[in-house]
């Protein structure tokens, strides 16, 4: 399987049970190091920096450069640091990345 389809598909449960990936299933900030840490392997299998190009693409979508990192923006600037509010954006915007790099063949 394709390293972007199993991301989408592990997305997919973190949106459902998140509990079964990730220990402190309601922190924004275990959910982001989960993953970080799932890019990396993404990043060591592929060489393709998902996280780097999701930061870029994120850019792109909300019409401005930001310094902060991808988890951070969305948490501070974007959820006003609602940690809930966090994590659903977090799982719907990179389910649209996934989607949008798909449909454009940018895999």
């Amino acid at each position: 399987m394709d390293p972007l389809d199993n991301f989408q598909v592990i997305i997919n449960h973190l949106k459902t049970r998140r509990g079964m990936y990730i220990l402190e299933s309601n922190s924004f900030y275990s959910l982001s190091n989960f993953i970080n840490g799932y890019s990396i392997g993404i990043l060591n299998e592929t060489k393709k920096d998902i996280i780097k190009d999701f930061h870029s693409w994120l850019e792109i979508r909300e019409g401005k450069r930001f310094s902060l990192n991808w988890a951070s923006y969305i948490l501070q600037i974007k959820c006003n640091n609602d940690d809930e509010k966090a994590i659903k954006l977090s799982l719907s915007l990179l389910s649209e990345f996934i989607t949008n790099l798909k449909e454009h063949n940018l895999n």
